[in-house]
C-alpha cells in the first residue's frame, strides 16, 4: 500500500525522533513495536519496571497510581541505557473511541515513547492511535 505525502512527513519526523529506523514496520504512520531482547536493568531502575524498545533502543517503565475515571495514569520513565529517570509524571489518555483501552494491562499495550507522548498500539473510531500524553 502507498504511503501519503502526509504519512512519510510523520514517519521522517519519528525517524528524527526516536523510530521509523531500520527494524521498524510503518502502519498509517506510526511504528508497530518489534520484538527485541531487552537490555540488562542497571542498578537504579526498579525491579517492578517492564521495557519496551526495539533494535535502535528503548525505555523502561514504571506504572504508579491509575485514575480509571480521570484516564490519567503515572509513569515513570527511564533512560534503558544508564537508568536515569527521564519523567515521573501523570499522563491523560486521548483516544476519541468507543473501543475500551484496559488501563490494567498497559504493559501489552505500550507501543512507543516518542519524547512526550506514550503511543499504544489501540486506534480509535478514525484508525488514529491512542496514546496518553
Amino acid at each position: 500500500m502507498a504511503m501519503s505525502f502526509q504519512q512519510y512527513l510523520v514517519c521522517i519526523l519519528l525517524a528524527a525522533s526516536l523510530t521509523c529506523r531500520g527494524q521498524m514496520e510503518v502502519r498509517d504512520s506510526v511504528p508497530i513495536k518489534q520484538k527485541t531482547n531487552q537490555p540488562a536493568k542497571v542498578a537504579n531502575i526498579p525491579k517492578d519496571a517492564f521495557w519496551i524498545g526495539g533494535a535502535d533502543g528503548g525505555q523502561w517503565y514504571l506504572i504508579g497510581i491509575i485514575d480509571k475515571q480521570a484516564k490519567t495514569v503515572q509513569f515513570k520513565i527511564y533512560n534503558d541505557y544508564d537508568g536515569h529517570l527521564l519523567f515521573d509524571k501523570y499522563f491523560k489518555l486521548i483516544c476519541d473511541s468507543d473501543v475500551e483501552v484496559d488501563l490494567t494491562t498497559l504493559q501489552t499495550q505500550i507501543n512507543t515513547f516518542d519524547g512526550s507522548r506514550i503511543l499504544l498500539i489501540s486506534t480509535n473510531k478514525d484508525n488514529k492511535y491512542c496514546y496518553f500524553e
